[in-house]
């Protein structure tokens, strides 16, 4: 059933972008990495042309941003009595985000969303154009909260007004309640980068679980994960298996841009006009759940998807799975702009008995909002 309350009380007819082209007043902006480069690419598309260029203090070191003085905040403050800022890398540190929260107090500010991967940007064109589908997901929501969070989530992503996310924030640990572990518990971690979420489910789960199968494609995380799936054998006893693959939809070799931390996705989704960056592109081995798991013996009861833009492929990757299993399903939402309809959606046609909460946790942008799935 459609539910077009999701549309009461919002603007949806204006993006950051519209607004920075037409606000008349400098723009400053904050930050000089990969998320720089994209909304700087974007700004080409909309004839937004920014003033200057700012880091946090600890970043500044005399250097330049594409032709512009990296300049420090203070200097800032000096330069412009009144500008825009707009925010261009994503922090969950506390002190950063209270750092944002000062920034904002001073100036406008933004975030504009650019997506992990894929090129379709949040604008209200992709909201007019799926409506339906953006109802469909919304009618799914569990509870209050969910529809809070969605509508605030939305929000952020076309104005890039940060207080949105500040409002619907909520606690990890609160997930937990939600999913309600067992002691028997059988997690694949998809994007399982060098094992945090498997400590977090370890700790709720007081380090009693059947069985957990760690996937992750990029070779120096998944070289820490092996490690510390080899500690928590020695340790605890957990039978834990960890397998250097991507999650996919079948079989095959892709190749797999390796950036820093958590920004390494597969080349075909990084976003074009950055090759300047020569980021290094090495061929990685994909797999689908549905095939690693033929030869297991037992169910997995609890799937976790992070896999930075590739989510709709590893769901059709574990279809079988889902119907045969049915796990609990914790599945990111934030990786590319249309995943908060396109994935609850898929995921309800196999399964309509499933209901999909939705929570941001701290984070600037609009990363860490996942659902989960029961």
């Amino acid at each position: 059933m459609m539910d077009s309350s999701l549309w009461e009380g919002y603007q949806w007819d204006t993006s950051v972008w519209d607004r920075l082209k037409t606000c008349g007043k400098p723009i400053a902006l904050y930050g000089m990495g990969l998320g720089a480069e994209k909304i700087l690419q974007t700004f080409e598309i909309y004839g937004v042309h920014p003033s200057a260029v700012f880091a946090s203090d600890g970043f500044v070191r005399g250097h330049s941003f594409h032709g512009f003085p990296v300049l420090d905040y203070e200097t800032l403050c000096e330069k412009f009595s009144d500008c825009v800022v707009v925010i261009s890398f994503a922090s969950q540190r506390p002190e950063v985000l209270e750092q944002m929260k000062r920034v904002s107090e001073r100036f406008e500010t933004v975030a504009p969303d650019v997506p992990v991967a894929g090129e379709i940007l949040f604008t209200p064109e992709l909201i007019k154009s799926r409506r339906p589908e953006w109802e469909a997901a919304y009618s799914l929501l569990a509870d209050n909260w969910s529809r809070f969070v969605f509508r605030e989530v939305l929000q952020f992503k076309l104005t890039g007004r940060i207080e949105h996310l500040f409002r619907c924030e909520s606690p990890r640990r609160d997930i937990w309640e939600l999913l309600s572990l067992r002691e028997d518990e059988f997690l694949v971690d998809m994007g399982a980068y060098t094992g945090d979420t498997i400590k977090e489910f370890l700790e709720q789960a007081k380090f009693q679980c059947r069985k957990i199968l760690a996937l992750e494609p990029d070779s120096r995380s998944f070289r820490k994960l092996s490690l510390y799936a080899q500690s928590l054998r020695e340790e605890y006893g957990i039978d834990i298996r960890c397998e250097n693959v991507g999650a996919w939809n079948r079989q095959e070799q892709l190749m797999f841009q390796r950036q820093a931390g958590r920004n390494s996705t597969l080349a075909q989704f990084a976003a074009p006009g950055l090759e300047h960056r020569k980021v290094k592109e090495i061929p990685v081995g994909m797999d689908s759940l549905d095939h690693l798991l033929q030869q297991e013996s037992l169910s997995p009861t609890l799937l976790k998807l992070d896999v930075e833009g590739a989510e709709q492929e590893a769901l059709q990757g574990s279809r079988e799975t889902i119907l045969r299993c049915r796990p609990k399903i914790i599945l990111s939402a934030y990786h590319r702009s249309d995943d908060l309809f396109r994935l609850p959606l898929y995921l309800h046609s196999l399964n309509p008995d499933y209901r999909f909460y939705l929570r941001h946790h701290p984070y600037v942008p609009a990363w860490e909002t996942n659902f989960y799935v029961v």
